[in-house]
């Protein structure tokens, strides 16, 4: 332990040799502070290709910011140039001057070059604050033995101290939701009685059971009702065929009833005749060899009996193909299951928000996202969430475009701007985003707007651009 001591001795007394009078300083370049995306970032080069170092020699450089007032000041990152067995020590026992210090060995003769980067929190006292470099010729820390290398003020980026105007969406006083499906059933010919072993009808009533019973079985939603609407195809006379429509979906309605007892839920059936808009769009879809004179005949004059058979005597090959991929298709009902979702605390909405988001209503969104630290990956998720889930709201896609310029995603806010609205929020965002993309004019048009609109943060923001 004694031989220790002595060797550590040793060490300090040989690191802290002055350097010889004259010896060529190092130069200091491409020295820059600025604020960014709320970090400060500092950069510089240190170029060592005069310098003669002793072996036993150190020296180090301080970047210190100080405020304004000069009553702050905040250390970064030192760096430290070392001799050969000066950097021998370092690596074993560091220095206790400067713990935290980056080191490089100086190559006598050599072009020798480092890029320092440091990066520390900013905070609004750095405003107008600068960044001087100190230079300790023995690297003791000792205040007298320093002298300032460079000294730069520090790049502000108004961006940093903007302020952002999030609105809380109203309260939505009955959260109704619904959910659709559509499911082809085949019937005997003329006959209007479900039969579930006929074709394909068992997988297709199993659709509309099962939608009924996700929504059933949660226990967070009551169903209010249930639409029931059903579509034939045109062959045959369109009389009967309103009626086979009109008399199928009320056997369907009497299936759907039979599945549950459905307490307080409205029920709703209707039916139309013949689908038409479908068959054109399926045709226009199609590859069959006579589609455009087909869409004509669709398009054309006359009652939906005269159409269907100037189509089947025209192109009585492609008719044929119509009875057996077409048509089938076009006997569709079509069902729809209205219902209310309760209310959810913050606590509640957080599980919510992981499973059925959709049951959430925007309040509930917003004052999810308060519980997350503002800015966070959480937060952010939130609100950009709810402007998917709700993508006509103004609302909505205001918060998801503060979020987004937080971000300094300038092409995402512009996104959600479009669909804002025009309120003295919205315009304020839209000055934050002309901020970003460093168009001060046009932030200073929108924030005399927002500030004229009544909103006292973008006063702030304009006068902040202003100075």
């Amino acid at each position: 332990m004694k031989t220790k001591n002595v060797f550590l001795t040793f060490i300090l007394a040989m690191v802290c040799l002055p350097l010889a009078a004259g010896t060529p300083r190092v130069d200091i370049r491409k020295l820059t502070a600025r604020s960014n995306s709320g970090k400060l970032v500092v950069s510089m080069e240190f170029v060592l290709d005069e310098l003669d170092l002793k072996a036993d020699q150190l020296m180090a450089f301080q970047p210190v910011i100080t405020s304004a007032d000069g009553r702050r000041e905040m250390p970064l990152t030192p760096f430290l140039v070392t001799g050969r067995r000066a950097h021998i020590y370092h690596e074993r026992a560091g220095s206790d001057a400067y713990p935290d210090a980056v080191e490089m060995r100086r190559r006598n003769g050599t072009a020798q070059t480092y890029a320092y980067t440091d990066v520390a929190v900013y905070q609004p006292w750095m405003k107008g604050a600068t960044l001087a470099v100190m230079q300790d010729l023995c690297a003791c820390g000792d205040k007298l033995e320093q002298a300032t290398a460079r000294t730069v003020r520090i790049d502000y980026d108004p961006f940093d101290e903007v302020q952002y105007a999030f609105v809380t969406p109203p309260a939505e006083p009955r959260k109704l939701r619904e959910v659709s499906g559509s499911a082809l059933l085949n019937y005997r010919v003329n006959a209007t009685a479900i039969d579930a072993s006929y074709m394909e009808n068992t997988a297709e009533l199993d659709k509309i059971r099962g939608t009924i019973n996700k929504v059933k079985e949660d226990p967070n939603v009551s169903i209010t009702a249930i639409s029931i609407h059903g579509y034939a195809s045109p062959e045959g006379s369109y009389a009967n065929n309103e009626r086979l429509a009109r008399e199928r979906m009320q056997s369907l309605l009497d299936y759907v009833k039979g599945l549950h007892r459905f307490d307080g839920v409205r029920f709703d059936v209707s039916s139309t005749p013949e689908d038409w808009e479908g068959f054109r769009r399926r045709v226009s879809e199609s590859s069959l060899a006579h589609r455009d004179g087909i869409l004509e005949l669709i398009d054309g004059e006359g009652t939906p009996d005269e159409k269907e058979h100037r189509i089947r005597a025209t192109y009585p090959d492609d008719y044929r193909t119509l009875l057996t991929a077409i048509y089938p298709l076009l006997r569709h009902a079509d069902y729809t299951v209205q219902y209310v979702v309760r209310p959810f605390t913050p606590e509640e909405a957080a599980e919510i928000f992981r499973t059925k988001p959709n049951q959430l209503s925007l309040e509930e969104l917003y004052l999810l996202a308060q519980t997350y630290p503002a800015g966070s990956e959480e937060y952010n998720k939130v609100f950009l969430t709810a402007a998917y889930m709700y993508p006509g709201d103004a609302i909505a896609n205001l918060n998801a475009a503060n979020v987004s310029l937080r971000s300094r995603d300038d092409k995402a806010a512009e996104r959600f701007l479009s669909r804002a609205g025009d309120s003295a929020e919205a315009e304020n965002a839209r000055g934050i985003l002309c901020v970003l993309r460093g168009e001060t004019e046009a932030a200073i048009v929108h924030f005399a707007r927002a500030a004229q609109g009544g909103l006292q943060l973008a006063a702030d923001n304009l006068n902040l651009l202003k100075q």
